[in-house]
């Protein structure tokens, strides 16, 4: 998968033969959110695309509710599959505050995308401490990288499928959509058939694909 987009934050990226030098990308999410599933959308999507392909799941119990982070690592030759401090091409977060977790790999150049959505830690309750809100994490965010997005998905995803479950789907549509994720469309939505249940790519396609259309 993973073929080129004429995009400017891939064209570093690309050696004199047209194949992609290396592109890192860190997803990092709430076990349930689908982390995994997007991770290995693009790990299937990017080795249909003949690229050598590295991926990780690190603070990896991926129980409900717990922190879960994956990386993915493809190009021409990848020997590693950990992305290194600020090393990431990509950021994509499923809840705001996984945004902020993940900094740790981000540099100035870092696409940071992520899901508006908050889902409070139980944790933060018994301390009585102040979850932040968007405008903070986006203040924190760009002190590390300009190159900030978000989207409130689950909200989108409920109000498409009646659930939040396709939010992980909605938000990679909308990183595709916005050019920064160097891949065709086509390969992204093999890599999403190979890891979903069969009976639910239709509407993992819908959301998607509606992602793209509604890029701002």
């Amino acid at each position: 998968m993973w073929s080129l987009l004429a995009n400017m934050s891939a064209k570093s990226n690309i050696s004199k033969g047209g194949k992609m030098k290396e592109f890192n990308v860190v997803v990092s999410g709430i076990g349930g959110q689908g982390v995994l599933t997007i991770a290995d959308a693009i790990v299937e999507a990017a080795m249909k695309n003949g690229y050598d392909v590295k991926g990780s799941e690190l603070h990896g119990l991926a129980m409900r509710f717990g922190h879960l982070e994956s990386h993915i690592r493809f190009g021409k030759e990848i020997h590693s599959s950990i992305v290194e401090e600020a090393g990431a091409d990509l950021i994509i977060a499923l809840e705001r505050l996984e945004a902020l977790r993940a900094l740790y790999y981000a540099n100035k150049k870092t696409i940071i995308i992520f899901d508006s959505t908050a889902a409070v830690p139980v944790q933060l309750h018994l301390d009585k401490i102040k979850y932040p809100e968007v405008e903070e994490v986006v203040k924190n965010l760009k002190k590390y990288s300009k190159k900030v997005f978000y989207i409130n998905a689950a909200k989108a995803a409920k109000e498409l499928t009646g659930k939040t479950v396709f939010s992980n789907v909605y938000t990679l549509g909308y990183a595709f959509a916005k050019g920064h994720i160097p891949l065709k469309k086509e390969s992204l939505l093999y890599g999403i058939k190979q890891l979903v249940p069969p009976d639910t790519f239709g509407i993992n396609k819908k959301v998607f694909e509606i992602a793209i259309s509604r890029k701002r």
